[in-house]
């Protein structure tokens, strides 16, 4: 049995006028003021242990070691010999292109022939091909 389209715009057109006529009855949330801003305190020194408020942390030292340990790691690609342990399987990619379908920027599957051109065009045999040091300074898809 197949509906009446009469019938059937007439309860959407029903729905929407109940969802227009509801949604003026939302509150502003923009000037309601929260009960938790309220009756917290806004101030971050308020949560402080006031025994030990002016005491660091950590140590100098340690705070030193931290320092040189994250600068020698955020730096590490510009004074590494050879490939870093995060970079031992760059084709990692490919691997997981071959085994899980995959989605293209319109939300639609990729085509296999074009799968397997881009996988072609990393040219896994000639890795490394080039050996330069480089920044990018805006997002790239390399």
């Amino acid at each position: 049995m197949q509906a009446d389209p009469q019938a059937s715009l007439v309860a959407a057109w029903l729905c929407f006028l109940l969802l227009f006529l509801t949604a003026g009855c939302a509150p502003d949330l923009a000037r309601t003021e929260f009960r938790d801003v309220q009756q917290l305190p806004q101030d971050s020194q308020a949560y402080l242990d006031v025994s030990s408020a002016g005491r660091p942390l950590i140590s100098r030292q340690q705070q030193q070691r931290m320092a040189t340990d994250f600068l020698d790691s955020h730096f590490a690609a510009w004074h590494a010999a050879q490939p870093l342990p995060t970079t031992r399987h760059p084709f990692w990619a490919v691997d997981w292109v071959q085994n899980n379908e995959v989605f293209g920027a319109n939300l639609r599957p990729v085509d296999a022939r074009r799968i397997q051109d881009l996988i072609r065009q990393t040219a896994r045999a000639d890795y490394p091909s080039l050996d330069r040091r480089a920044i990018t300074l805006r997002g790239t898809s390399l």
